[in-house]
């Protein structure tokens, strides 16, 4: 091989290089960007997830947006699985800046699992978005109260970053 041979190998190769980037930059300009919160706490008896999936979505030409969000939150029962047996039913309220979430689920189908997600609220394909101007700010404190056959137990969830 001469020296011609080398430069013209040397050239594609940073031409390819080149292109690659450029690539890469492309599809980061245009890729959905969603950022993610995710807020950590416990008590005595469970560890508490939240976690806020959501990004600024255009509405029209006019530079307008709305804020479009998953939101997911998830128990795990610190004691011994057979401490739940007993226990009824689990009523849960999630209180933030901007609104809210309640609910309760019948422990008796969930007798299996120490952990569990309670309360899902976004967009899946068989479930409405969440849309709307305002989401969780990141460094709130996130107030998840948990009632267990009227054992009640309040968690502040922080953000994890």
């Amino acid at each position: 091989m001469g020296g011609e041979d080398i430069e013209v190998i040397k050239m594609t190769k940073i031409r390819l290089l080149f292109i690659l980037i450029l690539e890469c930059l492309i599809i980061y300009m245009f890729y959905p960007k969603m950022n993610t919160y995710i807020y950590i706490g416990e008590s005595n008896h469970w560890i508490a997830k939240y976690k806020v999936n959501w990004e600024k979505v255009k509405i029209n030409s006019k530079e307008q947006y709305e804020i479009k969000a998953t939101r997911k939150l998830t128990l795990k029962y610190k004691g011994k699985l057979s401490e739940l047996f007993s226990a009824k039913q689990l009523n849960y309220s999630l209180r933030r800046n901007n609104g809210g979430g309640r609910g309760k689920t019948n422990l008796k189908y969930l007798y299996n699992y120490k952990k569990f997600m309670l309360y899902k609220l976004g967009c899946t394909n068989s479930q409405s978005c969440s849309i709307g101007k305002s989401i969780e700010d990141k460094d709130e404190i996130v107030k998840l109260t948990i009632s267990l056959d009227g054992n009640t137990e309040i968690i502040e969830l922080k953000n994890s970053k």
